[in-house]
């Protein structure tokens, strides 16, 4: 039997500052043997520690008397958890992004930022900072058991991957050095504490990622290496990780997102229960021994994958971390023996799960769930390629394109990867079959569970086709979408009246789509990332991208008709 020793779970949202949903997560743990709780906000040992060797009490109180209050309510919280996770069997963990330090700092040393606003990272009192933070919360908290960090990210306030700082210092350290220096800073004082460090793979591209690797291999081999189970981000279509077992440290732990980033943020069924399987097979082999999976997002409030459709992906990832070769069969008859939630409804209406009464309602929903990824697969990604963000059109073609093959390209990770998606006669055929074949197969998906095939309510069986029905929709938006993109750049390569007729189709489908959204959402009472993923007003500034090609193309034909 294949067992990870690290199992955890991931809250990512504001949920981890509401008491009974973090007790709802140490049930699901306790439950099914899962041993680490981790909470994940860039900016939490700010909300923990001032520190007080900068900001003492008497500063605090003339200066910012409501921020001092409140961190320390919050660190008598954390305690709270803490507790409650010793109590359940299980450790506890902060997931922070570094340095994502407080304002505050800039004017108490004004020296940090430079005279264009610029922080400069490899200012030595960074190292200094990053030791007083930890000591500061490793004694306030002391039952925290350790610090999972990203240090190759662009989203923390100072970071050499956002560097933008031109001095002296900045122009002579080598990257790597200011990975080595802060990772060594928080290792000491982690060991000081006796306190697990845990360093996350998250970059942008192949050489941030090797370079924060590398810098852990240098300081030490105990520090723990956390990878995603996907080269990049948490993209199902993406190939396995080619780091797994490739880091240099005795310990690696494995991510993976359940909630769905990048597959339908649990407003549609979806399940890659079969992809989590095999990717955590893999890494087991490689010598991996954690995996933890993220339940929700931080940018997405009162929800949860512990409450819809997608809880499935929850329980295969908790269920194959005690067993990689446990079958799927057993995970879904699991899963619809604890009941199904509707996928319309947030975490705060706390409806009660529904068991279904079919006997053989599990079989009927392996086959939905399973198709229903086949389905969404070929709507948000092109030919395996992320071109949204984050489950909603991009403002502009140049947008797109750039998502799809710069920010979240495969190239780094897959040698000419993104020359299936390039914009010639060919990949366009393929493109657009691919998009007939999305909407086509969304449509198709009810009919995997008729009403009988489950013997739920009518209420909730309702609410799921309903989802379908909206899942139609972003399909017919995810096609229009991609179409018109490549339409709009294969009309300024053509420079044909035939090409920008054909732009002026996909500009009326935008036209279409917009409209039937508007008409379809009116009058209803549905979560708000519902009509997030569907803002008509977010496809019709796109289409005005689409719009400004046409013109400007009907002007460039026009002229080279006249010649």
């Amino acid at each position: 039997m294949g067992k990870f020793l690290f199992r955890g779970l991931e809250i990512h949202s504001n949920r981890m500052w509401q008491q009974g949903e973090v007790e709802r997560s140490l049930k699901f743990m306790e439950e099914y043997e899962m041993n680490a709780l981790i909470f994940h906000q860039n900016d939490l040992i700010n909300q923990l520690v001032l520190p007080g060797k900068y900001f003492d009490n008497d500063v605090m109180w003339d200066r910012w008397p409501t921020k001092r209050q409140k961190v320390l309510y919050q660190r008598e919280y954390i305690n709270r958890i803490t507790q409650l996770a010793s109590e359940a069997g299980a450790e506890f963990y902060l997931e922070i992004k570094e340095i994502d330090t407080c304002e505050e700092i800039f004017e108490m040393i004004p020296g940090l930022r430079r005279e264009n606003g610029v922080i400069c990272p490899n200012h030595p009192f960074w190292e200094e900072y990053e030791k007083a933070r930890l000591e500061e919360l490793f004694s306030v908290c002391p039952g925290i058991n350790g610090l999972i960090v990203s240090l190759g990210t662009r989203e923390s306030k100072v970071s050499a991957a956002a560097n933008r700082c031109t001095c002296p210092r900045c122009m002579r350290t080598p990257e790597i050095t200011w990975y080595e220096n802060m990772i060594r800073a928080l290792y000491q004082s982690c060991q000081k504490y006796e306190k697990k460090l845990i360093v996350r793979d998250f970059a942008f591209s192949a050489d941030q990622q090797n370079l924060v690797l590398e810098a852990c291999a240098r300081v030490s081999k105990d520090i723990t290496a956390a990878l995603k189970a996907y080269p990049h981000d948490f993209y199902p279509t993406f190939p396995i990780n080619p780091q797994i077992g490739c880091s240099g440290l005795r310990e690696e732990y494995i991510e993976f997102d359940v909630w769905g980033q990048f597959f339908g943020m649990s407003c549609f069924p979806v399940s890659i229960a079969e992809d989590i399987k095999q990717r955590m097979q893999y890494s087991l082999k490689k010598g991996a021994c954690g995996v933890w999976f993220r339940t929700d997002w931080e940018l997405m409030h009162d929800a949860s994958v512990e409450r819809t459709m997608n809880r499935v992906n929850l329980l295969a990832g908790a269920m194959l971390a005690a067993d990689t070769e446990k079958g799927t069969d057993n995970i879904y008859r699991e899963w619809t023996s604890q009941g199904l939630y509707s996928p319309l409804k947030t975490v705060s209406q706390k409806q009660e799960p529904e068991i279904p009464q079919n006997p053989e309602a599990w079989r009927y929903l392996k086959q939905f769930m399973e198709a229903s990824w086949e389905a969404y697969r070929k709507t948000e990604y092109i030919l395996g390629h992320q071109f949204l963000e984050s489950d909603q059109p991009p403002y502009t073609i140049k947008k797109a394109f750039e998502i799809m093959t710069v920010i979240h390209g495969r190239d780094d990770w897959e040698k000419g990867a993104s020359q299936r998606v390039e914009v010639t006669e060919e990949n366009i055929e393929k493109i657009a079959s691919e998009k007939e074949q999305a909407v086509r197969e969304t449509k198709k998906l009810a009919e995997f569970i008729e009403e009988g095939h489950l013997g739920i309510s009518s209420a909730l069986h309702g609410e799921i086709i309903a989802s379908i029905d909206l899942e139609v929709l972003f399909a017919e938006l995810c096609k229009a979408v991609t179409l018109s993109m490549y339409g709009a750049v294969w009309a300024e390569k053509q420079r044909t009246p035939e090409a920008v007729e054909k732009l002026e189709q996909y500009i009326n489908m935008l036209n279409e789509i917009a409209e039937r959204i508007e008409t379809t959402l009116c009058g209803t009472d549905y979560p708000y990332y519902i009509y997030a993923r569907l803002q008509p007003e977010r496809l019709r500034r796109y289409r005005d991208d689409v719009l400004a090609v046409k013109r400007r193309m009907e002007q460039d034909v026009s002229c080279d008709c006249n010649r």
